[in-house]
């Protein structure tokens, strides 16, 4: 059985690790230090460690002055709540200004279901985008975590990283290093093509596999970067594809669906188009219910997954 590895877990004890290497970095927590593991900090670095409580927009515009005084903020709290009461303080405190300031996201996509629609993050990404500055990250396991973590530590400006609730297995080998704005290839195929990122890569996975029983062969890429795209490279990566297929827990408006659709559209001559993508996405949020269940009714589970780009592959 393929191991399960929390990437909260694996965030706090990276996050303490960098904390020992970089003597300006500090953390702001909003009651998540049991849940993000950034307890494992503060118990090293008390002195650095701040927990605000449920007052995201403040705790923002904290980051914001430490910033301005050569710090090096982590901000953590849940997508939900980061964006919903702190928008005002990311958008104007730290994204015009360009400050090197790191938030963490947790409980993104729908793994949170569990907790209600309102603590879901469904369209979060296409709130992200808007903000001038501002770098996307969405790790789709525990190796590509620490190495985009790694990449924060010396990378300077605003970046939003996304974490999801639930554990997820390994995808990469643990040599892999991250690269700002590189789609990564995880499955090598030559006829249908898969955009994903985070937890949602997990189903498509499985979904390639059944399509490969179905000698249907199935290329899957990873966006684990959603600014600062390679375009050239998404090009390529789609132009002897004869269907390209984009599939996230987020809703289709502002996603990735939407990424690649206007990448294709401003870049590519309409003659060498691709013939076909189908967005599979959100429509609403799923209603209060296990991370399983959510994935189903919303029609992204594997299974779901593959009957609709089955489906769509016979009418081609």
């Amino acid at each position: 059985m393929t191991e399960l590895i929390s990437l909260r877990k694996t965030f706090g004890e990276t996050l303490e690790k960098l904390g020992g290497k970089q003597k300006n970095l500090i953390v702001l927590d909003s009651d998540l230090g049991n849940s993000l593991y950034s307890l494992n900090f503060a118990k090293s670095f008390p002195e650095r460690h701040f927990t605000i409580g449920l007052a995201e927009n403040s705790m923002l515009g904290m980051a914001a002055g430490m910033a301005v005084r050569k710090k090096i903020p982590f901000v953590c709290g849940e997508t939900s709540a980061l964006l919903s009461k702190g928008i005002d303080s990311l958008r104007n405190a730290i994204c015009y200004p360009n400050l090197n300031i790191k938030i963490i996201g947790s409980h993104s996509e729908v793994t949170n279901s569990a907790e209600g629609t309102p603590r879901e993050s469904v369209d979060d990404i296409a709130i992200l985008r808007t903000l001038p500055n501002l770098k996307i990250l969405v790790p789709a396991d525990s190796v590509e975590l620490k190495s985009m973590l790694e990449f924060l530590l010396t990378d300077y400006g605003p970046t939003f990283l996304r974490i999801p609730q639930i554990a997820l297995p390994n995808i990469f080998e643990p040599s892999y290093q991250f690269k700002l704005g590189e789609p990564v290839t995880v499955r090598e195929g030559s006829q249908v093509t898969i955009f994903s990122c985070g937890a949602a890569l997990h189903e498509v996975l499985k979904t390639a596999a059944e399509l490969e029983n179905r000698a249907i062969s199935t290329q899957v890429i990873s966006l684990s970067s959603l600014t600062n795209l390679n375009t050239d490279k998404i090009i390529q990566l789609c132009t002897n594809a004869a269907m390209i297929v984009t599939v996230e827990q987020h809703v289709e408006h502002g996603g990735i669906g939407s990424m690649i659709t206007d990448i294709l559209n401003t870049h590519t001559p309409r003659a060498t188009a691709p013939s076909q993508i189908i967005k599979i996405a959100l429509s609403h949020a799923p209603e209060s219910t296990s991370y399983g269940a959510a994935l189903n009714q919303s029609g992204l589970s594997s299974r779901h997954i593959y009957e609709i780009i089955r489906e769509n592959w016979l009418k081609h």
